[in-house]
């Protein structure tokens, strides 16, 4: 049986962001969406087009610049999106964020 261990608590909070990033072309993007899941540590979102795994990536998020590296990528249910893990590279502190963001933790 495979189970996760998080050290850090996820959250289901839509929070929007804009993500910047290279694609594999190394031509700069920009795309807004919102998250399905994040933690003080990472988040997971949909994005229209697909990411290197262990890139590094730029995230506004609830107003605050934050660099992420890439530990997941996955073709969406829809075929045209595809599932983005990042992880930050300093986790966030409760206080640098909006207090929405920690509000109702996922089940």
């Amino acid at each position: 049986m495979d189970t996760e261990r998080r050290t850090y608590e996820r959250y289901r909070s839509p929070l929007q962001l804009v993500i910047s990033a290279s694609s594999g072309s190394e031509q700069t993007f920009m795309e807004q969406t919102s998250t399905l899941n994040i933690s003080s540590t990472g988040a997971y979102f949909y994005l229209y087009r697909p990411l290197d795994k262990d890139s590094l990536v730029s995230l506004l998020l609830g107003g605050e610049r934050v660099t992420a590296r890439v530990v997941r990528v996955e073709q969406g249910s829809t075929g045209s999106t595809f599932g983005i893990g990042v992880k930050f590279l300093e986790p966030l502190e409760k206080s640098r964020t909006s207090s929405f963001l920690f509000a109702s933790p996922s089940a």
